[in-house]
Formats: C-alpha cells, structure tokens, sequence
C-alpha cells in the first residue's frame, strides 16, 4: 500500500503516527527525502526548488536511485505501506514538463528509466492506494507553516496543477487498483480517525496478504 497526496498533504504526519502503533507485521518506509536535502553534503531539494529548470532533470533522476534503494532495504515483512511510489514520481515528472522544468525529451527520458526499473521489481506489487485529498489552499498554508528549505517558492498556481495531476489519476480512474480516500483538509488527528477504516480495510485481506509469500504494499 502506499501513500500519495501533494505536498503539505500530511503523508509524513500520517507516517509517523502510524509508526506508533505496534504493528508488528507492517513495515513503514517513509519518503526519502533526507537523502534528497543531504546528496554529498548538497540540499538537492532545496537547489531543485530554487533553479527548476536546472535542476529538475537530476533530482528526478535522484528521486528514482532513492526510491529502488529503499525497496531493496526492505525487511520482508508480509504488508508494507510506503509514503509515495514511483507512479507519483512520473506524475511530478509530467507536472514539472507542463511547468516548464523539464523538456519533452528530459521527460521522456526520465519516464523510460522508471518504467525500466518497475520492470526490474515485478515481485513488488502496490495492491492499493490512500490517496490524502488536499485542497491546494491548504497544501500553499501547511507548506509555509513548516518552513522547508526551498518550498517557499511553491504557489497556488502550482499546487492546483500538481493536486490535478493526483485527482486524475487516482480519483477520476487512472489508477486501476483499489484507492482508499482520506480528507486532507482536517488536522492529523481527524485525518487519524479516517485511517481506522484503512486498518480495518487491511486487516480484511490480512490473512491472504500473509500468505502471498511476497511483500504485499
């Protein structure tokens, strides 16, 4: 199972909530983004938000390196559940070319690579998705909240292209598996009262996921 929504959504609260429950059969990756503020001593997300069109190209191709590092770290536990996937690194992707931080060919380029690397871990496969819908108002306010290096330079204007970008995909029928919606305009702790019908959706299918051999995610 993974987690999506734009930035400022509250997939990273989400996490670490979750992380306090005593999950024993449940491994949580979160996103990789101390790797992406920390590449040989250089804040590449930061860089990244600053100089787009310089950057763009190679952050992408980072976010990539990192998410295929993270699955091969993982422990084998039977359910996974991991903030982004590689699907919502190729929706960025489309909406950094519609921005005008990617070129066609860097886009096209850059989309050959991840679903070459899909194709090199079909063992992992993504049985649903919590989809975290967010107002882009919202997702501008908890943004400046927090104060991220480099996340200031983010607007409405492209919050709403991004949250689009998610709401077709995940809402209007792109994705073809299972897509469990929580409210992302609440605070944590209402968002938390959702994410009860999510373990309850879990523990459903809990006993086929244990047995399937392979991580289910």
């Amino acid at each position: 199972m993974t987690i999506e929504g734009g930035v400022g959504a509250g997939k990273t609260a989400l996490m670490k909530t979750i992380e306090c429950q005593d999950l024993d059969e449940v491994e949580l990756i979160p996103e990789p983004i101390e790797k992406w503020m920390n590449y040989q001593g250089e804040n590449l997300l930061e860089k990244f938000y600053k100089e787009p069109r310089k950057y763009a190209a190679v952050f992408q191709t980072y976010v990539a390196q990192t998410l295929v590092e993270r699955q091969l770290r993982m422990e084998g536990k039977p359910i996974v559940i991991m903030e982004r996937s590689m699907a919502s690194s190729l929706l960025f992707a489309e909406y950094l070319m519609m921005d005008k931080g990617l070129t066609e060919l860097e886009y096209n380029v850059i989309c050959g690579l991840y679903k070459l690397l899909g194709k090199l871990q079909p063992e992992v496969q993504a049985d649903a998705v919590v989809y975290i819908k967010t107002s882009p108002k919202t997702l501008l306010g908890r943004i400046h909240s927090r104060g991220r290096k480099g996340e200031e330079t983010s607007t409405l204007e492209r919050l709403t292209l991004m949250e689009g970008l998610h709401r077709e995909y995940y809402v209007k029928g792109g994705y073809r598996g299972p897509v469990l919606q929580l409210d992302g305009d609440v605070e944590i702790e209402h968002l938390m009262d959702e994410w009860e019908g999510v373990m309850n959706w879990i523990h459903d299918r809990r006993n086929d996921w244990m047995g399937a051999g392979s991580p289910r995610y």
